[in-house]
């Protein structure tokens, strides 16, 4: 499913459920006397079907809605689905993320590769505007830090938590290498192996006493 496909089986689902909502608030149970006299003058969609059944007709209604849509509009773009699906965990490519700023290389990840330009003339036309602007008169005049730059804001980002410091720099480096480690897809073989068979386990017992209260129940 692509975006597009999501966004419309998620709208398509929101209407119909505010839909269900606003009619069940405004069509009041009524009382047996009033069934035998007036009758019940909800929908029929309303009193004859069950709200558990709605929700198991709206969940399918959800995923066709988002299935159809998603089949009469253009796929993702592979780059964007590694690692996001089933059959793409197991993809070792990197990650191309266009709002994603690398800091020790000064540009956006959709700047690393332009196809169209090569890249003698990109490096060309990057020294010519810089000559262009070193060569341009530039008068440096000092201006002195204000009450806001100078105190304000420091506490503004000690209250928010940011450190530019160097070792705040150094900190943010080893979260984001934690981060990273965590959000990894390799996995230890025995870990993998022992989270399967446990999986087996609560699946079995669960299965028992579910069995078993049923019968324990219906014996009485």
């Amino acid at each position: 499913m692509n975006e597009k496909g999501c966004f419309y089986g998620l709208l398509v689902g929101f209407v119909v459920g505010i839909t269900r909502m606003i009619i069940d608030f405004y069509y009041k149970v009524p009382t047996c006397m009033e069934k035998w006299t007036d009758g019940d003058p909800r929908p029929a969609f309303v009193k004859n079907v069950h709200y558990m059944y709605f929700a198991l007709i709206l969940f399918w209604l959800t995923i066709t809605t988002a299935v159809i849509v998603s089949l009469l509009t253009s796929p993702l773009p592979a780059k964007h689905l590694v690692r996001t699906t089933y059959w793409t965990r197991n993809d070792h490519r990197e990650i191309v993320d266009e709002d994603h700023f690398d800091e020790a290389a000064g540009i956006h990840d959709n700047e690393r590769e332009q196809p169209g330009i090569p890249m003698e003339e990109k490096n060309k036309t990057e020294s010519t505007s810089v000559d262009q602007e070193s060569s341009s008169p530039v008068e440096h005049d000092y201006v002195a830090p204000t009450f806001r730059r100078r105190y304000v804001k420091p506490a503004w980002d000690w209250f928010c938590g940011y450190d530019y410091s160097p070792a705040g720099e150094l900190s943010q480096a080893e979260f984001r290498r934690h981060l990273h480690k965590l959000t990894s897809l390799k996995q230890d073989p025995r870990a993998k192996w022992f989270l399967n068979v446990m999986l087996v386990i609560v699946l079995a017992v669960a299965l028992f006493l579910f069995v078993f209260f049923s019968i324990h129940a219906g014996g009485r």
